[in-house]
């Protein structure tokens, strides 16, 4: 239990908030973490998030095209993360749901754009290169241990 100024209480899980922020959680309020985490992602931008290196700024189109990431800048971007846990049913099902949306948010807006992110150390090139050429969208080509940075800055713990 975190106790404020006064005796008053701050939290009851003070526990679960130092076990798990320590002392960057002062001043140990919820309030404080999310304040915290909304700054963490409001830094965030596309460039920043997909560029890997000089040489690797670019994401793909499905026709193999790179598209440098900063073109990307100023759009409004959904990166759809994907983990495969070994069920391709799945990610085909979430493919043709995704797939559904897409025309119909990019005639919204023609500055909609998706990007694939891959987040998987097991899935095989073929599997990865099978999906890619049914999507009409952008994707993040790069190996998994980019794909855990990018994901390890959008996940709210």
């Amino acid at each position: 239990m975190i106790l404020g100024p006064n005796s008053t209480f701050s939290d009851t899980y003070g526990k679960e908030v130092m076990s798990f922020y320590g002392i960057r959680a002062y001043p140990f309020t919820r309030e404080s973490i999310v304040e915290r985490k909304l700054a963490k992602l409001r830094a965030l931008t596309p460039v920043s998030l997909l560029t890997v290196s000089d040489e690797q700024n670019y994401v793909l189109n499905k026709d193999g095209d790179r598209i440098p990431v900063s073109k990307l800048y100023g759009r409004n971007i959904f990166l759809y993360v994907d983990y495969l846990d070994g069920d391709l049913c799945d990610a085909r099902m979430y493919d043709q749901l995704v797939n559904q949306w897409y025309p119909e948010l990019k005639a919204k807006d023609p500055d909609f754009e998706i990007v694939f992110v891959s987040y998987n150390d097991d899935s095989d090139d073929v599997e990865i290169d099978e999906r890619f050429h049914r999507m009409p969208w952008l994707t993040f080509p790069f190996p998994s241990p980019h794909s855990k940075f990018v994901t390890e800055q959008l996940i709210l713990e």
